[in-house]
């Protein structure tokens, strides 16, 4: 039996392998269908740089070495791929993706993608020429056995272009985490350790705005140098995320990420995921996406009431 492991990818929150978790291995071929047609036809809206048949093919020329054999059967290479064109599209801006050969059971290791397509294999021996990976990498792990995650849920979210600047207000009415009921926000705090993605600067320092108002909570850009600084990318595709939080970072406490892509005066939805922990499910997918395709209630209810049953991260030894 294998020991604990710590960590070998990037934190994951977002409900993406919960998603996929479904899309593999739910008894009902019907679900597994639906949830694959979301998936792919999100992905697709994304506007992936390599092709199905590009990434396929790398993949499966790849077989390992003699001690460390590389295999993935065709349920395990489709996740392979769709998470290899999902982790190199503009919006998710990898360098890096590594994935694991089936049989291995342990979160280290395996084939690792550039962006490109090249590869490189990381071993377990201590004499080869790579032997470690960075944990910012995407992984995927199929020889795990899964374990149990909660699905995070989103808020209703909007954004437009408007006399605040860009604009995000999420409605806050349902929202039964601690910390997060609406009466409860304290705005200073929640300016002082919410922070933009990718910079780990403080909204507060960036001289982002927030209020509440009418059971909804404000996230604004006014000022005009920093929507010359942001506006470009807040108006692309990939837009800006935020991490809002009220207490500082090294609390356990639920947290929000933000995703804002506005280019329009007219206001869209926007993605609000709740972060409840952690979502790798022991080490199974790590990602750092926290968008993920709109389900309806049915398969929403899916994913709340059918998951990974393991406790464990690893596969017994056979």
């Amino acid at each position: 039996m294998f020991k604990e492991e710590k960590d070998y990818g990037i934190e994951t929150t977002g409900p993406l392998p919960l998603i996929i978790h479904a899309a593999l291995l739910h008894p009902e071929w019907t679900i597994r269908k639906r949830l694959w047609k979301k998936l792919n036809d999100w992905l697709d809206s994304l506007g992936p740089k390599h092709t199905v048949n590009e990434v396929e093919v790398v993949i499966r020329n790849f077989k390992g070495t003699t001690l460390e054999p590389f295999f993935l059967d065709q349920k395990n290479l489709h996740a392979a791929i769709f998470l290899t064109r999902l982790a190199f599209t503009k919006i998710q801006g990898q360098t890096r993706i590594r994935i694991n050969s089936q049989d291995n059971p342990l979160n280290r290791g395996g084939l690792v993608l550039t962006h490109n397509l090249k590869t490189y294999f990381i071993e377990h021996l201590a004499s080869a020429k790579y032997t470690r990976s960075p944990k910012t990498h995407w992984v995927y792990n199929p020889g795990r056995e899964p374990v149990r995650a909660k699905l995070p849920p989103k808020l209703p979210a909007k954004g437009w272009i408007g006399g605040h600047g860009y604009e995000a207000s999420l409605d806050m009415k349902h929202i039964m985490s601690e910390g997060w009921t609406y009466e409860k926000i304290e705005i200073p705090n929640l300016l002082r350790h919410s922070f933009l993605k990718g910079t780990n600067e403080a909204l507060i320092n960036l001289g982002f705005d927030a209020w509440k108002s009418h059971n909804r909570l404000h996230i604004a850009i006014a000022r005009p140098e920093l929507m010359i600084k942001l506006g470009p990318r807040i108006s692309s595709q990939g837009g800006i995320s935020l991490l809002l939080d009220q207490h500082p970072e090294q609390a356990k406490t639920t947290k929000i990420s933000l995703h804002m892509e506005i280019s329009e005066e007219q206001p869209k939805p926007l993605t609000a995921q709740v972060i409840l922990g952690k979502t790798d499910l022991g080490g199974w997918i790590h990602t750092s996406c926290g968008l993920a395709p709109e389900l309806d209630e049915k398969l929403i209810a899916v994913l709340k009431h059918w998951g990974p049953l393991s406790s464990r991260g690893y596969k017994t030894p056979r």
